[in-house]
């Protein structure tokens, strides 16, 4: 199934719920929303006003605009890794994943995406993936993304709720046994708002705890404030080995975006299909 295949089977869930709740202005409310995404994203590094990710009108618009770019960016990022270590990226049959600030699920479609390129290579029978994530209201759309993803590899998955910034919601989690982690867009939200310096104690446990071998994927904006937030803290967090690193690359989704015509015609409005990216993919050692 494609990335926008997917996506046109949650947003129609999502203006369903908004309609049957009494949403009697949908079209104008989503074509503010997003207008106002757009404009907030657009210069992370010069807004302090957090997004309001509650709503299900806001969910329409996050996931029809990001997710499935999201997605691709994170399946090329793992396949370049791939191509780095000449062999495959995960020796455990159950891979055990955990998705950091992964609202509505994104990741793990993109980690599918990848591993279907490449026959699942990997030999995997069953992904365990937690998505933690500070607002509640992205579980009900991470089920319907679990709902209508499809793939031959069982998927176990739960929903945390995580605020990285808060100590006492991160203090009894363990990363120990997870074979993936991966942070995508998150850092950047946090810089955003102007609370790096109290997530970082998070990133240092995380980081720290890891067990030997797993991979560590960030994939955020290209801004050299979040960058350098990240690589700061992975200098003083233990022995990492590179596979990956790109410090400023663009990157084009090429899937096909005609399964949404409907709502690219409706709204027009297009799905955010090329960013600025700085990632690196880090195995520990």
């Amino acid at each position: 199934m494609s990335t926008f295949t997917l996506v046109s089977q949650v947003i129609r869930k999502l203006e369903a719920i908004s309609l049957a709740a009494g949403e009697t202005n949908f079209d104008a409310k989503v074509q503010a929303t997003f207008s106002q995404l757009t404009q907030k994203y657009f210069k992370l590094s010069n807004h302090s006003v957090e997004i309001d990710y509650g709503d299900a009108i806001t969910h329409f618009c996050y996931v029809f605009k990001y997710v499935a770019p999201h997605a691709d960016y994170l399946a090329r990022i793992l396949a370049l890794a791939r191509t780095k270590a000449k062999k495959p990226l995960f020796s455990r049959k159950v891979l055990r994943v955990a998705c950091i600030g992964g609202g509505p699920g994104t990741d793990l479609i993109g980690l599918l995406k990848y591993l279907a390129g490449r026959a699942n290579e990997d030999g995997i029978k069953e992904i365990e993936v937690t998505v933690y994530d500070k607002e509640e209201a992205w579980h009900e759309v991470f089920n319907f993304v679990l709902a209508s993803t499809y793939s031959n590899i069982k998927i176990t998955a739960f929903f945390g709720t995580l605020d990285v910034t808060d100590p006492s919601a991160w203090n009894g989690i363990t990363f120990s046994d997870y074979d993936l982690i991966i942070s995508s867009f998150l850092v950047s939200e946090i810089c955003r708002l102007k609370l790096g310096k109290a997530a970082k104690g998070f990133w240092s446990q995380l980081l720290s705890s890891m067990r030997t071998g797993s991979l560590f994927v960030y994939n955020d904006s290209s801004n050299d404030t979040f960058r350098d937030y990240f690589d700061a803290i992975i200098a003083t967090s233990g022995n990492f080995k590179t596979l990956v690193r790109f410090d400023k690359t663009e990157m084009h989704c090429q899937d096909s975006t005609s399964p949404i015509a409907d709502y690219i015609n409706r709204f027009d409005h297009r799905p955010k299909k090329k960013g600025d990216l700085a990632f690196r993919v880090l195995e520990r050692q």
